[in-house]
């Protein structure tokens, strides 16, 4: 298995879902996919980049009204190329992500479980809003995404929504993606006043467990540098980073 690869294939398939129930400001050529929300704060990426500086330069000057303002790139394939033209053309690294992968011959032992946290999946429309309220306050630090488009894929099987409980109480959020080969983790997130009590690692085993047992092979992420470690304590290993940049949108 190419692993860097398999981790961008996985984050292209899941944006490419995104990309396909925001039609109207979405797109996709020979260089690079996009995916826009115009009504919320996510998803707004361009992704899948492929390295022509001078088919770039011109795609990006005739739809630079049109793309969002982020950038995701897989360092492995082109990443210092493209990223160089895209700091000489008014972005900035802001973030940097850890590709990783699990497979069930790596997996570590459970770790000691929150008897205190029910973990179980979203299945209606009330629990999916108390989903995105969670997302958005803890990992998007406020910003708004709509609940609607999470209903568009609510129903498709390509996807579970996952749900920490505390008294009944929403504390933390997971989804996973399940491309061809590969499960895919996203949008972790724990209420401020619960993190460090393991209910993420939880949260994320008990989603990984259930991956293995549909029989996917590989399970898959982007961490943050603060998460990297998290993942590596149950048994992810690393292969390469993805960056990504933002371009600052300067107003009169």
């Amino acid at each position: 298995m190419n692993e860097p690869q398999e981790i961008a294939n996985n984050l292209y398939s899941f944006y490419d879902v995104f990309r396909s129930v925001l039609p109207t400001y979405s797109g996709k050529n020979q260089q690079f996919s996009w995916v826009k929300n115009k009504q919320g704060f996510w998803p707004n990426m361009v992704y899948a980049v492929q390295n022509k500086e001078k088919e770039l330069s011109e795609l990006t000057n005739q739809l630079s009204d049109k793309l969002p303002p982020f950038w995701v790139v897989n360092n492995d394939e082109n990443g210092v190329e493209t990223g160089v033209f895209l700091k000489n053309n008014g972005l900035r690294e802001i973030n940097q992500w850890s590709g990783m992968v699990l497979t069930k011959d790596m997996l570590k032992p459970t770790t000691k479980v929150n008897t205190q946290i029910v973990i179980k999946k979203i299945t209606t429309i009330a629990e999916l809003s108390a989903w995105v309220e969670v997302l958005n306050q803890e990992l998007f630090s406020g910003q708004q995404t709509e609940k609607e488009l999470f209903e568009k894929v609510f129903t498709n099987q390509q996807f579970n929504f996952y749900g920490a409980y505390f008294n009944d109480e929403l504390v933390a959020t997971l989804l996973s993606f399940h491309s061809e080969k590969s499960c895919g983790l996203y949008l972790i997130a724990t209420k401020k006043s619960f993190r460090k009590q393991g209910i993420a690692t939880n949260l994320v085993q008990h989603s990984i467990h259930d991956a293995f047992e549909i029989g996917k092979s590989n399970i898959v992420l982007q961490a943050s540098k603060a998460g990297e470690n998290v993942y590596k304590n149950l048994g992810f290993e690393k292969y390469g980073t993805f960056s990504v940049y933002w371009k600052l949108e300067i107003r009169n």
